[in-house]
């Protein structure tokens, strides 16, 4: 009990020490900087890298993204530690799904992000690394979290992203392929995660799109689309219809919120939006753009 106090207390203090330095210039620096630890942010960019013909990465990214978010809301669920209430304490972002404080979401998704990432950019991991470091302070700053729910975030965030890793080598290493059979199990396993998610979670539009995307990624492999290496200049054009798409679908939701976006409207264009990015659009892209010649080589 001692222990727990001590630890307390010196959260608290931490929390003091870094709300001591409240100014607008950095209120609005920590607020932009959380943005990195947001999974529809990292959702939006793994799109673009699903979009460049890199499918399996993206494939796999998000895997990271989900299995980082499940096992993040099972701790949130087993320790149920509140959020930081301290009377002289100043929140400066309200999530809009509040959730127990341990571990950081935003935290742990950030450390899995660079865990997974870093290897492929080598020259850009101390850049990276600050990002995370800053995802982890600024949830402190802010006035959502302790210092010891990022520190549990951060270590979290790090083993599921090598974990999520690990299992992509071994997946190229061993050069499997993806069956009938397997697409089945994948798909069954995916299911089976997004329940859990479901059940400790209430993040349940960002679910919908993590379902969107693995139904669209099935899809295709069963529909045996074919793979394509694009002109650097139809890429631009490729990412910016796709894009403008995922506005389209999204901007009713944060853009203006019409009277028709109930919870369940929002929830189906969440889901919309992940098909869109592994299905309709690559589709619509190859129906639309691949028998104008615009593709210099089939891989």
């Amino acid at each position: 009990m001692s222990l727990q106090l001590g630890v307390l207390g010196l959260d608290e203090a931490i929390v003091n020490g870094v709300q001591a330095l409240h100014a607008p210039g950095l209120n609005l620096l920590f607020t932009a900087w959380t943005l990195a630890g947001d999974p529809l942010v990292w959702l939006l960019l793994i799109a673009g890298i699903y979009w460049s013909g890199r499918e399996s990465r993206g494939f796999f990214l998000v895997n990271t993204v989900l299995f980082t978010l499940v096992a993040t809301g099972i701790l949130k669920f087993m320790v149920g530690r509140p959020r930081p209430s301290l009377p002289w304490l100043e929140v400066l972002e309200h999530d809009k799904f509040v959730t127990p404080s341990f571990p950081s979401g935003h935290a742990s998704l950030a450390a899995a992000m660079y865990a997974h990432l870093a290897p492929y950019f080598p020259a850009l991991k101390a850049l990276l690394a600050v990002l995370v470091i800053g995802v982890a302070v600024s949830r402190v700053y802010l006035g959502v979290h302790y210092p010891t729910d990022v520190i549990g975030g951060l270590a979290l965030g790090w083993l599921m992203g090598k974990a999520n890793r690990h299992v992509e080598n071994v997946w190229r290493h061993k050069h499997f392929r993806l069956t009938q059979l397997g697409d089945e199990v994948a798909l069954i396993i995916v299911v089976v995660l997004a329940m859990l998610a479901l059940a400790f979670m209430d993040y349940i539009p960002l679910i919908s799109a993590l379902l969107g995307f693995y139904v669209g990624f099935f899809a295709s492999k069963e529909l045996r689309m074919e793979k394509f290496v694009v002109k650097r200049r139809h890429l631009y054009w490729k990412e910016a219809i796709g894009y403008a798409g995922l506005l389209a679908l999204l901007a009713p939701i944060y853009v203006y919120r019409f009277a028709w976006v109930t919870p369940n409207a929002s929830y189906i264009l969440y889901f919309l939006a992940g098909i869109w990015t592994t299905l309709l659009w690559p589709l619509g892209y190859e129906e639309l753009f691949v028998k104008r010649g615009l593709l210099i080589a089939r891989r």
